[in-house]
């Protein structure tokens, strides 16, 4: 039985690449206790090196009004029409035109 493995140096290289892939670094948030990278900020409470660099509870906040804002806003519009037009300014549906209808066109040019 042949060595499948065996074909050339690079296509060994590409195989064993992942060999020596490890496990991120991470370190405990001095604040909260949380594990994060390394040279970042604890995506928990939003500390780095004991200060606070991101109030992480206030972006939450302003997500979630944002998020009812738009879940609100989406259940006005009814009728699957886009947000801020009316029926009337939306863009008409060109009708689905068939092979006969495109080579009677071509013709009459």
């Amino acid at each position: 039985m042949s060595v499948r493995m065996r074909i050339n140096r690079a296509a060994t290289g590409r195989r064993r690449s992942g060999h020596g892939l490890e496990e991120p670094r991470t370190s405990k948030c001095s604040n909260c206790g949380e594990a994060h990278l390394r040279h970042r900020m604890c995506s928990e409470c939003g500390h780095y090196r004991g200060r606070l660099v991101t109030d992480v509870a206030a972006q939450a906040e302003k997500k979630a009004e944002k998020l009812k804002a738009r879940q609100k806003e989406m259940g006005e519009n009814t009728g699957g029409e886009r947000t801020g037009e009316t029926k009337d300014e939306a863009e008409p549906v060109a009708p689905a035109l068939s092979a006969e209808g495109l080579s009677h066109k071509s013709e009459e040019k």
